[in-house]
Formats: C-alpha cells, sequence, structure tokens
C-alpha cells in the first residue's frame, strides 16, 4: 500500500483540506486509490442520503407530531434487535474472509440461511412480536404499524449477500446509488402520505420501501445469483468469526436502543419523538459517517492485516477527517439548539433543544476514536471488540441511561449517552495503542484541524 513522502506528507498537514475532493486526494496517497474512491463514494452517498432523511424530517415533522415519531422509534427499537438476530455476524463474516475463503458454495449456503431467517423473523414480528412491543411501551397504536413494518425484515435479509458481493469488490459507486435511489423515492412516497393525514403510516411506508428498493437495487448491480445448494459445515466455518461479531453487534445494539427503550418505557412517546429529533440530527450522523467509513476501511484493514504502520496511519487519517467532518456540526449544535431546533421545526419540537446539545459533545467525542472497530475486526480481534463493549455497555452505558432517564427524562438518558461516548473512546485508545502503537500525540494531531475548525464555528455562532 503506497506511502507518503515526508516532503508531500508535510505539505498536506500544512494546508488543511476541507472540500471532500481534497480530501480524497490525501486519503489516496495514504491509503490507496481504490480505497479513496470509495470512501468517496461513500461520503457522496452519505450526504445525500442523510440530507434527504434531513429535508424529510424537516417536512414530516411540520405535518406530523411528535408522538407519530416516538411510535415508530418504539418499534425499531424490537425491529434493530431482530435484524442482528438474522444475521449473527454473517455479513461480517463474509467480508472479512480472504479471498480464498469464500467460495461460490458458501456464498450459496449463506443466502439460503439468511433469507429463511429473514421469513421466519418476519412472521415472528408479525404475530407475536407486534403486541409484545404493545405491551412493553403500552402503546396499541403500535400493532397494526409493527406487522406492516415487518416486510423490512425480510427485505434487509435478502439484501445481505448482494451488499457484501458489492463491498468485497469495492463497488461502492453502485452501492451509493442504490441507496441514494431508495432514499429519494420512499422520501417522496412519505411525504405525499403526510399530506393526506396518514400520520405515523408516513413514516412505516418511508422505512419499508426505503429497504425494499435499496435490496431491488443491490441485486440489479451485483451479477451474482445464487444456486440452490445449502452445506452445513461450510455455514459452521463462518460461524467462527461471526459468533464475536454476533455479540458485539448485539452490545451495539444495547448501547444504541438503551435510551430510546429507557424514554419509551419511563417517559412516553412524545418525549422519545422529540429524543430521536436530537438523535437524528447528532449522534445518527456520527454514527453515518462512521458506517460510512467502516463500509470502506473493514475490507482495507483486513487486506493490510499485518502492515502495522500502515494500519495506525489509514487509523490516524480516519480520526481526522472524521473530526473535520463532525466537530463543526456539534459545535453549532451545542451552542445554537435551540435556535436551530425551533426555526428548522417548529415550537412543538422544543423539548429536543436541550438533548440535541448534550448529545451533539457525545458525538464529537465518538469521532475521536475514529473507527476502531473496523481495525480490530481487520486484525481478527472480535473477542477484543466484544470485550470492550459489553465493559462499556453493561457496567456503564446501560444503568447510566436507563437512570438518568428514570429521573430526568429525556436529558438525563442523553446524558448517560455523553458519559458512554467518553468511556469508550479512553477504551478505543488504549486498544489502539496496544495493537498498532497509536500516541496521544498522534490522535491530538490528527484532531486538530477539526477542532480549529469547530473554534471558528463558535466565534461565528456567537456573532449571530
Amino acid at each position: 500500500m503506497p506511502m507518503l513522502s515526508r516532503t508531500r506528507f508535510n505539505h498536506l498537514q500544512a494546508n488543511t483540506i476541507f472540500t471532500l475532493d481534497r480530501i480524497r486526494l490525501k486519503a489516496s496517497a495514504l491509503i490507496g486509490n481504490r480505497i479513496a474512491r470509495g470512501l468517496g463514494w461513500s461520503a457522496v452517498s452519505l450526504a445525500a442520503t442523510r440530507g434527504i432523511s434531513l429535508v424529510a424530517r424537516l417536512l414530516l415533522a411540520r405535518l406530523l407530531m411528535p408522538e407519530d415519531f416516538g411510535l415508530i422509534a418504539m418499534i425499531m427499537v424490537f425491529l434493530g434487535l431482530v435484524n442482528i438476530l438474522l444475521d449473527f455476524g454473517l455479513k461480517q463474516a463474509l467480508i472479512q474472509r480472504g479471498q480464498e475463503g469464500v467460495s461460490p458454495a458458501r456464498y450459496d449456503t449463506a443466502f439460503w440461511f439468511l433469507t429463511g431467517s429473514g421469513f421466519f423473523w418476519a412472521v415472528i414480528v408479525a404475530t407475536f412480536g407486534a403486541q409484545l412491543i404493545a405491551f412493553v411501551f403500552g402503546e396499541q397504536e403500535v400493532v397494526d404499524l409493527a406487522r406492516v413494518m415487518a416486510l423490512g425484515v425480510f427485505f434487509h435479509a435478502t439484501s445481505i449477500l448482494p451488499e457484501v458481493r458489492l463491498v468485497r469488490l469495492m463497488r461502492f459507486k453502485q452501492l451509493s446509488k442504490a441507496e441514494v435511489y431508495a432514499a429519494i423515492a420512499s422520501f417522496a412516497v412519505a411525504v405525499a402520505l403526510a399530506f393526506s393525514g396518514a400520520g405515523a403510516w408516513a413514516l412505516a411506508a418511508q422505512q419499508v420501501l426505503n429497504l425494499g428498493i435499496k435490496t431491488l437495487l443491490y441485486w440489479r448491480e451485483t451479477k451474482w445469483r445464487p444456486r440452490l445448494r445449502f452445506e452445513i459445515k461450510l455455514l459452521r466455518d463462518l460461524r467462527r468469526f461471526s459468533g464475536f461479531m454476533f455479540g458485539s453487534q448485539i452490545l451495539h445494539y444495547v448501547r444504541l436502543n438503551s435510551d430510546n427503550l429507557a424514554i419509551g418505557t419511563f417517559v412516553g412517546a412524545s418525549a422519545l419523538g422529540a429524543y430521536s429529533l436530537s438523535y437524528l440530527i447528532t449522534e445518527t450522523i456520527r454514527s453515518q459517517v462512521g458506517a460510512v467509513v467502516a463500509r470502506v476501511m473493514f475490507p482495507a484493514y483486513s487486506q493490510a492485516a499485518g502492515q502495522i504502520e500502515n494500519m495506525r496511519l489509514m487509523h490516524l487519517a480516519v480520526v481526522k477527517y472524521m473530526c473535520l467532518a463532525i466537530f463543526p456540526l456539534a459545535a453549532a449544535l451545542a451552542v445554537k439548539s435551540s435556535e436551530i431546533i425551533t426555526l428548522a421545526f417548529g415550537d412543538q419540537w422544543s423539548e429536543a433543544a436541550l438533548p440535541t446539545s448534550i448529545l451533539s459533545g457525545a458525538a464529537a467525542v465518538m469521532a475521536v476514536s475514529g473507527d476502531p472497530s473496523s481495525l480490530l475486526k481487520g486484525l481478527g480481534r472480535g473477542g477484543t471488540i466484544f470485550t470492550l463493549h459489553a465493559i462499556n455497555t453493561l457496567l456503564i452505558g446501560v444503568p447510566a441511561i436507563m437512570i438518568g432517564a428514570y429521573y430526568y427524562g429525556v436529558v438525563g438518558a442523553a446524558c448517560g449517552v455523553l458519559l458512554q461516548a467518553m468511556v469508550h473512546s479512553v477504551m478505543m485508545f488504549s486498544a489502539m495503542h496496544r495493537f498498532v502503537g497509536t500516541t496521544a500525540l498522534g490522535v491530538l494531531k490528527a484532531v486538530l484541524p477539526g477542532t480549529a475548525l469547530a473554534c471558528f464555528v463558535v466565534i461565528l455562532c456567537a456573532t449571530i
């Protein structure tokens, strides 16, 4: 993998790059043209899909009430767990495998397992799951909504294999186009339904259509088609790696959804709707940036396993670019959340202002970590990921969020998320130092450009 010369490296460091095109040029010199192109296309997809999502939320928030968003958030808490259970970490295992470790028979076996699993869980959601959600949250309105949204479970299951194929081939342009087209189409339908008075059904339709259209486009872009064969021994072989990934995904799910569960249970649908808005414009954007980076960097780290110097430089580059992307937004939201929320969404969403300020801090703290999970997965350290996530989630995150939500509502839950983010960053830095030699000075240099830009934003906001 090509390395930057010292002269070129110093020159580029002296000129902070803020445009996507220049960021891609620097990444190209550090981590290779294919990875840089993948990061660029994924960034385009992120900007487009997140932009569409925010515009859709802006319009839908004007047409719908916080309770409508809260009902959908309750269902998504349950569906998020179901999507992990049906996958069982196979997606990550297939991406992580070297070229010689993924045979046509293994792809076929994984496809039929995932398709059967998706059908099974979709039926479970439509029958027993819908009633369970209503019982947990005390909202009978979610039953019919959940039954329709169960279709999304099956769509998700059947999208995994074509997505894996495209990721392994680094065809991120095709992935990005599919995601953007799906976001646009589902957004248009949701807005039309909201105008007609459909309420929460507009949001449910958006979720299902987005997954369905994206799945169809994934299959269109990949030339692979499954054959009718299933070899259980190949599935068992994959699960030796996927088991750790499954456990880590469960813990990640708990970390991301314990706040929604706590607020929905202790406070109610309206408060959960307000909190979901705060999460969308702070932590969700941060996690989507991370997802873009992870999609590209996980296969890159897997290919570079053993090249410790390259992996450390890639990790620090990711930290730098994530901070450049997230710090300015977090700074603006931290100091101007009330004005932004009221202006963009209306007075009925004012409850989301303070949680937005707090969660913007959590997003900034998480950005400092970069994408350590992809690096550790690339090194085959699934057990390390699982252990770190288990300690932080079960001992820090869940107790802090539950106690905070019970006593202080959405503000308390947001403070719990911030605490968990801080502990996560410390633990992940320790892991990066141990496995690839990352130093505090290296991280400090990586975050300086983003910090300088955030300071500029704060000064600008203070003058407005």
